[in-house]
């Protein structure tokens, strides 16, 4: 699931870029207990916004807080203290 998703978000061969099919493609892996960087990918979509799917800080934050928590992956650590530099109204906000 987690592949179809990430061919679905960056286009391949015959595949057209479709970031709302590649949101809901990691929703369900997220669902599916099918991990694999799945939460890591959404909270960057959700993080910048693509393609007709809204940014939507307080959902990538806590999506990096879960890969951190559950995978201790220290990708979604940077990417989340990159949200607290750049996106502190938003993600200060959600913790008060």
């Amino acid at each position: 699931m987690f592949h179809l998703a990430y061919l679905v978000e960056h286009g391949a061969k015959g595949i057209a870029v479709d970031s709302q099919r590649a949101v809901n493609l990691y929703e369900r892996a997220i669902a599916e207990k099918l991990l694999d960087g799945a939460m890591y990918n959404l909270a960057g979509i959700l993080t910048h916004g693509a393609n007709g799917v809204s940014k939507n800080i307080k959902r990538a934050r806590k999506l990096y807080e879960l890969c951190i928590k559950q995978e201790n992956d220290s990708n979604s650590m940077t990417k989340l203290g990159d949200l607290f530099v750049h996106d502190s109204d938003h993600v200060l906000a959600d913790l008060l």
